[in-house]
């Protein structure tokens, strides 16, 4: 497991769950 396969799943669910909260945090 990778680094950028954990930021692909965490961005995956994220945007899943609370799109809302990926727009905000979409610049950090």
């Amino acid at each position: 497991l990778t680094m950028r396969d954990l930021l692909s799943w965490v961005h995956s669910n994220v945007i899943k769950q609370r799109p809302e909260m990926f727009m905000k945090g979409e610049t950090v």
